[in-house]
This record gives structure tokens, sequence and C-alpha cells, in this order.
């Protein structure tokens, strides 16, 4: 899928920054479980897809957007939601912010990690 949307324009791929990300997941660091990102690897490709645009992968969404998909694909690129707003996965919130399980609730929450759980 990454190189489908690369020939249609919604990535751009800079093969000299493959190496730093290949690295970086084959030793991750502690800030990897607070990230869901490898910060290398967003060096490897460049979001081309703004806001409201057509996507396929949360990678197409340029910076902290995200996939949003109502109905069918493809979905469109949207702003992560923040502390408090409902989610449903990690990825739907803010950077930093985990969606909590929900307590009598259709959905989660968008907090801070629980810094005693480790995340």
């Amino acid at each position: 899928m990454l190189a489908a949307a690369a020939e249609d324009g919604r990535l751009e791929y800079h093969p000299e920054n493959v190496e730093p990300c290949l690295d970086a997941i084959a030793d991750p660091s502690c800030d990897m479980f607070v990230s869901s990102y490898f910060e290398e690897c967003e060096q490897a490709l460049t979001a081309t897809v703004a806001e409201g645009g057509d996507c396929e992968l949360d990678d197409e969404c340029q910076g902290d957007l995200r996939r949003l998909i109502e109905g069918s694909c493809p979905g469109s690129c949207v702003q992560r939601v923040g502390p408090g707003d409902p989610c449903d996965e990690d990825d739907d919130c803010e950077e930093g912010l985990r969606c909590t399980e929900p307590e009598d609730a259709p959905r989660g929450g968008c907090a801070p990690p629980d810094p005693c759980c480790g995340g």
C-alpha cells in the first residue's frame, strides 16, 4: 500500500532516510511506548494529503492528521482529538495521549498515559 501511495503522490519516499528508520525499529527506545511513531521513520516518508483530502492510510495525512473512515473507503484526513474527547484507538488521539478503556460507555476517551502503569 505504501508503494501505491507513493506512485499516486499521496506520499513522498526518501530512500536516503530508510536506514535510520530500520535501526530504530531494530532497537526501539522506551519512548516508543508513549508515542505510536518512530520519529526516524517519519523522515523516510512525507505525507502529502491535507486536511479533508482522501486517503487510504494514516501515513498519507500531513502533520498530525489521521485517517477517518465514515461509511466507506477511502477515508479522509482529519485532526486527532484531544484530552477527554471520545476515541476508539490510540491513533485517534493527539500525540502523547492514549485512548482509555470505556467505563460503561461505547467509546473510550483520550487521556495522558498513566505513569504508574508505564503508559
